[in-house]
């Protein structure tokens, strides 16, 4: 057995953070592509087949969802319920 591993320390985490942060800002670092691909990962270990997201049409987020696969449906309606008394 090796030694136990380390605990991240607040700043290391916040180190670690900041370098994903100002890598995910770049456009085409695909950075936005591995964190989609792990949510993916996650939700279909828990037997989800299949994802929605809601986004405006005139942002770079729609060009990148479909790009990583999702299919724009023809119409889009949205709706919700609060669930606070």
């Amino acid at each position: 057995m090796g030694a136990p591993a380390k605990q991240p320390t607040a700043a290391s985490e916040r180190a670690w953070r900041a370098s994903v942060l100002s890598e995910a800002k770049r456009p085409g670092s695909g950075a936005g592509t591995f964190f989609l691909g792990e949510i993916e990962k996650t939700v279909k270990k828990l037997g989800i087949t299949t994802m929605f997201l809601l986004t405006d049409s005139n942002v770079p987020a729609f060009h990148f969802y479909k790009k990583n696969g999702f299919v724009q449906e023809e119409t889009n309606v949205a709706f919700f319920k609060c669930l606070e008394d």
